[in-house]
């Protein structure tokens, strides 16, 4: 493909979660032979960009191809803006494409997207922030005088739609500290997470706490007895225990891999989990982004998130205000 031929769209003007007609403009359903060829170009793609050592190195894995309609579809998050110009020229050099839709996040760009967000706060409370991104997920340090100003500046972080985590390191001054931020667990939606004893249930959607665009729990279906429970039911013919589904936490993750995730207990620990009760949670509100690569469908709230906490409200309607002020003044004194 030659590389004026190549068509690049934005990748704020579609959605990975939409409809694969949005995805892949006007025209009929692909047929089998499409369908063949789309696998080849996605085959071709793939191995171009393994066959590229820097990419192979540092971003192979986070790059996410699909091929519809020979227009090639990458989703994901990379290092940098170079590495992006090295994806794009490897699918370049790939014969029968028609386009590229490139909705790949590069963490340098992120990384000076999420400091313009924090520059008000720092302003304000005259502090600073550092920050460092990895494939979308942010890792936040410095000292600040209090909770309210160090919770402030994760949910600050939080609102960009193209954060996947918010690993909030920044110290309170004069509060020692011994918690660790646990790792940013991102279970895949269908994935299989085995329980200790070998029990296994699958992921049907996770919990999200907004205000850090983590995953906390997992909702799991699955029967969850083990195959000594299963033979005894089969033997005195008694009925298959019914699939339930369960919440779990991601602190129970003992690791996790693109293709199956495995707990630190056993599915006879009932009281390490519960059942899970629909009242206790709420989808997304509308226009919510959830972090890559989750869609809305698979996300929920616990029911309580997102509301506002009265001091943390109390404090941000205040910096606006002081913003605002000490912009004024900064305005008179300069005039002078």
């Amino acid at each position: 493909m030659q590389t004026e031929q190549l068509q690049t769209t934005a990748p704020d003007l579609f959605s990975r979660c939409g409809d694969s007609n949005i995805l892949t403009g006007p025209g009929p359903a692909p047929d089998k032979v499409n369908l063949q060829m789309d696998a080849s170009i996605a085959r071709e793609v793939d191995q171009a960009l393994w066959e590229n050592q820097v990419l192979r190195a540092m971003d192979y894995y986070e790059v996410d191809v699909r091929v519809q309609n020979r227009v090639v579809i990458l989703n994901g998050h990379i290092t940098s803006s170079t590495s992006n110009d090295r994806v794009e020229k490897a699918i370049k050099s790939i014969p029968l494409i028609l386009g590229l839709q490139n909705h790949l996040v590069l963490d340098d760009q992120l990384t000076t997207e999420v400091a313009s967000a924090l520059a008000n706060l720092e302003h304000l409370y005259e502090c600073k922030f550092f920050t460092g991104v990895t494939n979308g997920v942010v890792t936040l340090h410095g000292n600040v005088k209090n909770e309210i100003i160090k919770s402030l500046a994760g949910k600050c972080v939080a609102e960009n739609s193209n954060v996947r985590g918010v690993i909030n390191c920044v110290r309170v001054l004069g509060v020692i500290s011994e918690l660790q931020e646990t790792p940013v667990y991102q279970p895949a939606i269908g994935q299989e997470i085995l329980f200790q004893n070998g029990v296994s249930g699958i992921v049907r959607q996770v919990i999200i706490n907004p205000d850090n665009r983590r995953v906390t729990a997992m909702l799991l279906a699955g029967r969850f007895t083990d195959q000594l429970q299963e033979f005894r039911a089969m033997s005195n013919n008694e009925a298959r225990p019914v699939e339930r589904q369960i919440i779990v936490s991601v602190d129970l993750v003992r690791y996790l891999t693109k293709f199956s995730g495995f707990l630190t207990i056993s599915s006879n620990d009932g009281n390490r989990f519960a059942d899970f009760d629909a009242s206790a949670f709420r989808s997304p509100d509308a226009g919510w982004v959830p972090p890559y690569p989750y869609c809305p469908r698979d996300v929920l709230f616990n029911a309580n998130a997102g509301l506002p906490d009265q001091a943390i409200a109390g404090v941000a309607l205040h910096s606006i205000l002081a913003i605002k002020i000490k912009e004024t003044l900064e305005e008179q004194n300069n005039g002078q």
